[in-house]
């Protein structure tokens, strides 16, 4: 419990200024000033060299540039994408999504310029000719020698950093998604997982390429088309979508308990963890690619915050949005409250004359029908009460129409112990009993739903909940039920169920374990490739062939696929807090290192773009 409050305590310190603010700001000085809109000027280049137009086998490299950009995307095409994007408007709101949209536009200028980095100042072993580079070996070789401290640090976060995002994350995801929807246990996925990891890691960057760009590209394809089926098929709801994630970019109002700082945090940090653009890691999979020109491949990463953020993560953001699963959407029904268990006071009754839904993704209402307080004055008989029976951790939701006034809700045990929270005038959720809390609970004169959670739930609750009006109000209530909050890859699960039956269910499922897995491919060898650069500075040795090197390569491995067992079994926060510190951690120092090395990019990308407006450049 200490390392967990310390991890989370540490991530909101790393992420609310630092982090946020160097990836804003090196993408739009990467943009602006130092490549002038490189990822728009050269992208029908970047599109011939990943077809292969340029590749050359007698280039220094062990890969070509597409398996070089499958392997990297194989390390951010993922759960990021999937489990990410669903966190990123769980804790920010449908808002994160648009500043997702701005990390990756801009965050295609850092990527060009870190993989043009990690491909210019790469290291071959002169006994294996292993080709490695990434922000270590930039940072070391382009900074100097009074700079190997800050490519240390580097290389040691990213080793933790693969243990986190690369190997407990992706296991944690994979693992719930079977769980929930095939009953497989956590231990069952995380040893399979392990075992096919451990299994392929041994064969190196090759077999990671040659496995990702075939993975890859299949898994993807299918994912995007089923999305791109569903808002096809949904085209009516698509301007609502974007309408609702500018809005709520700029004003918060779609989500629970924050506001636009909030979406702007959750935005930026999901899309780092989805593009990695600005994080270093993909420099180390280009860093392999054969070719002899730097700015080539740096073109060639570019594409992968398109294909990634704006591409897939928008895909599953269009979905989750569309299905209503964003604010007390999140929470899904486990058992409604039929009408015959209501116990109506005189005040109440049900009508069909209730106002219209203004939102055209959530319905609040059962058949065109509501519960109306009609009666202004004060009877006796004002209370609407029914049974509730929440197991443990399950919520309250109801829908709602508040035209006027305060609503007290009053939940009684059968214990004899009473929770009281209020909702209507003046306040979004006045709370009168710490037990007890209501989220969701703040529009006027529209339908909304309002969650009661807490900790008088935590473990279960079995009683009744009383609605009484506090003075003159004017209510319609609908929907009554109890609900459980679903996060992560489930939710993106239920999202595509909601449109397309069982295709979250079995192709999701399904391919989250595929994605999982090459994501952790990719990780295990970044993570291996910066404990070589450790182990080789601190031996002062050229080449990674040496007893110690080797020893802790394998070791490392081991290490990795016990963590994946670990991720399977452990639970969500912790693993998310975790990787999301790692990963803080390694921008810091890349961000330091592209910054101080950008002028060696800008004279690059000069001298290639005029040799190829002059020709000197043909296909093969």
């Amino acid at each position: 419990m200490i390392l967990e409050d310390f991890v989370k305590s540490a991530v909101n310190v790393v992420w609310y200024y630092p982090v946020v603010g160097l990836c804003l700001f090196t993408g739009l000085f990467f943009t602006l000033y130092k490549t002038f809109f490189v990822q728009v000027r050269s992208f029908g280049h970047a599109i011939k060299l990943v077809s292969g137009h340029y590749d050359n086998p007698d280039e220094h490299g062990q890969i070509t540039h597409f398996q070089a950009l499958s392997t990297a995307l194989s390390g951010t095409i993922g759960l990021g994408n999937i489990a990410g994007v669903s966190i990123a408007i769980e804790l920010g709101g449908p808002g994160a999504i648009f500043w997702m949209w701005i990390v990756g536009f801009f965050g295609m200028a850092t990527k060009f310029v870190e993989c043009t980095l990690g491909t210019a100042f790469r290291d071959e072993d002169p006994v294996t000719g292993e080709v490695r580079g990434g922000p270590m070996y930039y940072i070391d070789k382009g900074m100097g020698l009074y700079w190997r401290w800050l490519a240390i640090f580097f290389g040691v976060f990213t080793i933790l950093g693969s243990f986190g995002a690369g190997g407990m994350f992706q296991s944690n995801q994979a693992a719930l998604a079977l769980n929930k929807y095939y009953n497989i246990s956590p231990m069952v996925t995380g040893f399979f997982l392990s075992f096919f990891v451990g299994a392929v890691i041994l064969g190196g960057i090759e077999r990671i390429g040659k496995v990702a760009s075939k993975i890859v590209p299949l898994m993807c394809i299918i994912y995007v088309v089923g999305a791109l089926f569903i808002c096809v098929t949904n085209y009516h709801y698509i301007p609502y979508v974007f309408q609702l994630i500018v809005k709520d970019a700029f004003t918060g109002s779609a989500m629970f308990g924050g506001g636009v700082s909030t979406a702007l945090l959750w935005g930026v940090r999901r899309a780092i963890f989805s593009n990695e653009a600005g994080l270093g890691s993909a420099s180390i999979a280009h860093a392999a690619v054969k070719t002899d020109y730097p700015i080539r491949e740096g073109m060639v990463a570019s594409l992968g915050p398109l294909i990634d953020t704006m591409v897939v993560c928008t895909a599953t953001a269009m979905i989750l949005i569309m299905s209503g699963n964003y604010g007390a959407g999140m929470y899904q029904t486990v058992l409604p409250i039929e009408e015959k268990q209501i116990a109506f006071g005189k005040s109440w009754r049900l009508t069909n004359d209730v106002p219209e839904n203004s939102n055209p993704v959530q319905s609040y209402r059962t058949d065109q029908q509501a519960v109306e307080l009609f009666v202004l004055e004060e009877p006796k008989t004002r209370k609407l009460a029914m049974p509730v029976n929440l197991s443990e951790g399950q919520s309250y939701r109801f829908a709602y129409f508040k035209g006027s006034g305060e609503m007290q809700l009053t939940f009684d045990r059968e214990n004899g112990e009473r929770y009281i929270t209020r909702i209507g005038e003046g306040t979004t959720s006045d709370v009168s009993e710490l037990s007890l809390y209501g989220v969701g609970c703040q529009s006027d004169q529209e339908w909304s739903f309002c969650v009661i959670t807490g900790d008088a739930f935590a473990k279960g609750f079995t009683g009744s909940v009383t609605f009484s009006p506090k003075g003159e109000a004017k209510w319609y209530l609908d929907h009554f039920e109890t609900v459980d909050k679903m996060r992560g890859i489930a939710l993106t699960i239920a999202a595509f169920d909601h449109f397309f039956k069982n295709f979250g269910t079995v192709f999701i499922s399904f391919s989250v374990f595929l994605f999982a897995l090459s994501t952790m491919l990719s990780w295990s060898y970044y993570g291996e490739t910066a404990l070589k650069y450790v182990f080789s500075r601190m031996q002062h040795s050229k080449t990674s062939i040496n007893p110690v090197t080797t020893r802790a390569a394998f070791i490392y491995k081991l290490c990795f696929v016990v963590v994946i067992y670990i991720g399977a079994v452990h639970s969500l926060g912790f693993v998310l807090n975790f990787s999301d510190l790692m990963i803080g951690l390694m921008v810091i120092p890349n961000a330091i290192g592209i910054l101080a090395l950008s002028g060696k990019v800008h004279t690059m990308l000069q001298d290639y773009m005029k040799n190829l407006k002059a020709g000197k450049y043909q296909p093969q």
